[in-house]
């Protein structure tokens, strides 16, 4: 069965209402506490692998939130372009060409969210890994242990799933 359209707009209207939050959520009113809350976020995910970062590790974020520019409301728009096409394409949901068009959407999504979304992404890979070297250069022993510690975790959670994958393969042969 096909969607409706109030079905359709039901679904825009909560992705216009997810991107309303998001910006409240991640732009701030001026571009410093754009970045500071950038920072802020990035630490808490590093922190998560490395345990609190010391007083360097702290500048090296700050600094890399810093030369992110605008990278968050980049993100932001190339999400709400994403949205767009598909409504666009919800829109001719009836038509011959619908089933490829979502396929690209899909396969496709930097490319529908615009080329400053593709560049901001390019370039923000390349940061994050540079981040995460430096991050590791000013590491101590402790941040060390603590990320060993993490990706054992990670690897009895893999382990785990992998046991439950060949239990289910079992159970269907």
């Amino acid at each position: 069965s096909s969607l409706s359209d109030q079905q359709v707009q039901q679904l825009a209207s909560n992705m216009e209402e997810s991107q309303k939050e998001l910006e409240d959520e991640f732009l701030a009113d001026d571009p410093e506490q754009t970045r500071e809350a950038r920072a802020k976020r990035t630490m808490e995910r590093v922190e998560r692998w490395l345990g609190a970062l010391n007083g360097r590790q702290r500048g090296t974020v700050n600094a890399w939130s810093e030369d992110r520019g605008k990278q968050t409301e980049i993100w932001l728009e190339g999400r709400r372009n994403w949205q767009q096409a598909l409504i666009d394409a919800l829109e001719t949901r009836n038509s011959d060409g619908f089933s490829e068009q979502v396929r690209y959407l899909m396969n496709n999504y930097e490319e529908v969210r615009g080329k400053r979304y593709q560049r901001m992404m390019s370039d923000s890979r390349t940061a994050m890994a540079g981040l995460m070297a430096d991050l590791l250069q000013q590491a101590d022993q402790r941040h060390l242990d603590h990320l060993l510690e993490q990706a054992e975790s990670m690897r009895g959670d893999f382990d785990t799933l992998a046991c439950v994958g060949e239990d289910t393969e079992n159970r269907n042969s």
